[in-house]
């Protein structure tokens, strides 16, 4: 069975929730972060849910991280994520043990660190 990443889209006026289920990979990451681009320009607030995603590419993570404060810097706006916390993640990404076990380490450290200090340009 493939897992693959899936992602849902809501919005109000004045926000909206992208929700990511599944496993991130970088592809995966610009093509849901770009869903965002199309909101009303009214929409000033985004959050990202990602307690769904079982698996990942730290790229991938750091994507969705310059994709949201660029995002975030042409809207004047605000954004928030939701990360999974308490579960043991496996890397999508090729290469050494030490790696993909670094790389795991990495997003827990993004799970613990608060929203504020993970977008501050």
């Amino acid at each position: 069975m493939e897992l693959r990443l899936h992602h849902v889209l809501e919005a109000h006026p004045g926000g909206a929730t992208l929700y990511l289920t599944g496993a991130l990979s970088v592809a995966d990451a610009i093509r849901a972060m770009r869903a965002c681009d199309v909101l009303p320009a009214g929409v000033r607030a985004l959050r990202l849910e990602m307690r769904g995603v079982e698996l990942f590419d730290a790229v991938a993570v750091a994507a969705v991280v310059a994709s949201l404060r660029e995002w975030r810097r042409r809207r004047g706006g605000v954004t928030r994520v939701d990360v999974p916390r308490g579960r043991t993640f496996v890397s999508l990404g090729e290469g050494p043990v030490g790696l993909c076990a670094r790389r795991v380490r990495q997003f827990s450290v993004l799970a613990h660190t608060p929203p504020a200090a993970l977008f501050a340009d």
